[in-house]
């Protein structure tokens, strides 16, 4: 009976409705611990949180149990009950990596950097969670007045390659330097970060410039700032100038708890960039800790939840933050998405509705077209883009995500040529998007106007993205409109391996295998589309080609 019950356990689980599962009334903590298990490997780590935490009722001194439940709790950002749990488990005869990392948060957060150092003496951990401990070890020798035993923990020996990492480990001397009251060293060390290059952080170019506008050096704070910008609208970096720009002092923002909250958010930048992978959350659970009024890592760590299917989480993490912060639109957007997300698409409007009411910031504007068009609504939208587009002076590279979004609206609208004109002006301020490149060249070869250099573009596309199925697809697409079939069927197989599942690849396939009398795969092609949850008007397509197959090539 009990390998029956584990077997029907683990079906349970494989079903994937871990989070739906009802909690039967003869749980014992053993299945409790393997559900809560396999949510965790599953990424799912609010189950997981919720079932250790539910087995330990039952069993509340068993270790392993302790120990699942503070990594769970790190996870999704309970960093107190990760503590709890820790201390629970030391007592067991039990060290929870995490359990000490939340406390050792706690202590640096609550003004006690040596119970921080202590807890943290004999930390071992997998290698995320170890870096953690050294950046909170780092922060707490500098909050006790030990920066020199700081620097020598983050002294870059010889030439040092350039990366990413070590381009964060600059960056954090010049935190450091910085917090110790060496504001030339320490901008020295921003500008080896800077050097090194392959990481750009917002928090740590506002406190960069905050630091030269302090040393007297406020036209370079503004470049640097303005620097950022190109790329991206970040609201703390849009406040700073601003600021900059009426003449008013910067703040000297940094404490011990920002240097350790802004080095975790680095590590966990670093470590996210796996899609597949989780270890971006407990870095940002301790940012957050640290530093609650650090939105930067609030946004991150709900963008994440919100990744792994988690809205609830991803949009508790977002509601604290204020009304006045510069970045409460981005906050309220986010909330929008995730909603939307989780099927509530007018609750999501609504909160957009009112943040553009109440704000009227082009933020908030921008995110409710967004939403719009996610949801198909072009013809709001649109003059929603409109608008954000004529406020533009002097067009940046980082317009082109609006110009683009502008574009294919007006396309869904069948308003071609001025869409053809906006996304032009997507690649005039930025060439190589393969996202404009892919749309722009695909309209051109299906409808047939521009196919030669529609081809020319599409190749340019899948240069920049040789693993996206659906820019290969664009590119395959081209040659059979071009009438060379044996090279559009090599390419659409390679988009279909790419991306199985697309009804409009598989249908581009099936088309060109016909074209080259491979008529049985044609069909076999066609009837997958029927398999892939087709829209009414592509079903129709597909049955009817299955009946008749193509009708005769031009020129035939």
């Amino acid at each position: 009976m009990r390998r029956l019950a584990i077997v029907s356990l683990a079906a349970l689980a494989s079903s994937g409705c871990v989070s739906a599962m009802a909690r039967p009334a003869e749980a014992t903590p053993y299945a409790d611990f393997l559900i809560g298990s396999y949510a965790e490997r599953s990424r799912d780590p609010v189950s997981a949180s919720s079932r250790f935490t539910a087995a330990l009722r039952l069993s509340p001194r068993d270790p392993l149990l302790l120990e699942g439940a503070a990594d769970a709790a790190l996870t999704t950002g309970d960093v107190a009950s990760a503590a709890r749990f820790g201390r629970r488990a030391q007592a067991a005869g039990v060290q929870s990596a995490s359990g000490q990392l939340a406390t050792a948060a706690l202590a640096l957060r609550d003004g006690k950097p040596g119970d921080a150092l202590t807890r943290l003496r004999t930390f071992d951990g997998a290698p995320v969670e170890q870096l953690s401990a050294a950046m909170i070890n780092v922060w707490a020798l500098a909050a006790s007045n030990r920066s020199e035993e700081a620097l020598e923990a983050l002294r870059i020996d010889g030439a040092a390659p350039r990366s990413p990492w070590v381009a964060l480990q600059h960056y954090e001397r010049a935190l450091v330097l910085d917090f110790a009251g060496k504001p030339q060293e320490a901008l020295e060390a921003y500008g080896r970060g800077a050097a090194t290059g392959g990481l750009r952080i917002a928090q740590i170019v506002l406190l960069h410039g905050e630091l030269l506008e302090r040393s007297g050096r406020p036209a370079e704070a503004r470049a640097l700032y303005q620097s950022l910008l190109e790329g991206v609208d970040n609201p703390g970096v849009l406040a700073a100038r601003a600021r900059l720009d009426r003449g008013e002092p910067a703040p000297r923002s940094l404490t011990a708890t920002l240097g350790a909250s802004v080095s975790l958010f680095a590590l966990a930048v670093l470590v996210g960039q796996d899609p597949l992978s989780q270890e971006d959350l407990p870095p940002l659970a301790l940012a957050m800790a640290l530093e609650p009024g650090f939105e930067g890592a609030r946004l991150a760590f709900s963008d994440s939840m919100r990744g792994l299917g988690r809205g609830d989480a991803a949009r508790a993490a977002l509601a604290v933050i204020p009304r006045e912060s510069p970045y409460y639109e981005a906050a309220q957007s986010q909330i929008a998405f995730s909603l939307r997300r989780d099927g509530r698409d007018a609750a999501g409007l609504a909160v957009l509705q009112a943040l553009v009411d109440e704000t009227g910031g082009r933020s908030a504007r921008r995110a409710l077209a967004d939403l719009l068009r996610s949801m198909e609504r072009y013809d709001e939208a649109a003059p929603l883009y409109a608008a954000l587009v004529a406020e533009i002076d002097g067009p940046s590279a980082k317009d082109w995500r609006l110009f683009f979004a502008y574009g294919a609206t007006l396309e869904r609208l069948g308003r071609w040529p001025e869409a053809e004109a906006a996304l032009k002006r997507a690649l005039a301020v930025s060439p190589d998007q393969p996202e404009v490149l892919n749309y722009l060249g695909y309209q051109w070869v299906d409808s047939g106007t521009n196919v030669a250099e529609g081809l020319a573009v599409l190749q340019r596309a899948v240069a920049q993205r040789p693993e996206e199925g659906y820019i290969i697809d664009s590119l395959g697409w081209a040659y059979f409109k071009l009438g060379q079939y044996p090279m559009a069927v090599e390419t659409l197989e390679r988009a279909v391996e790419l991306s199985p599942g697309d009804v409009t690849l598989n249908d581009h396939l099936g088309d060109a295998y016909w074209r080259v009398g491979r008529r049985i795969e044609a069909r076999f092609q066609w009837r997958r589309v029927l398999t892939l949850e087709p829209t009414t008007d592509e079903r129709a397509a597909a049955e009817r080609k299955i009946a008749h197959g193509l009708p005769a090539s031009p020129g035939r």
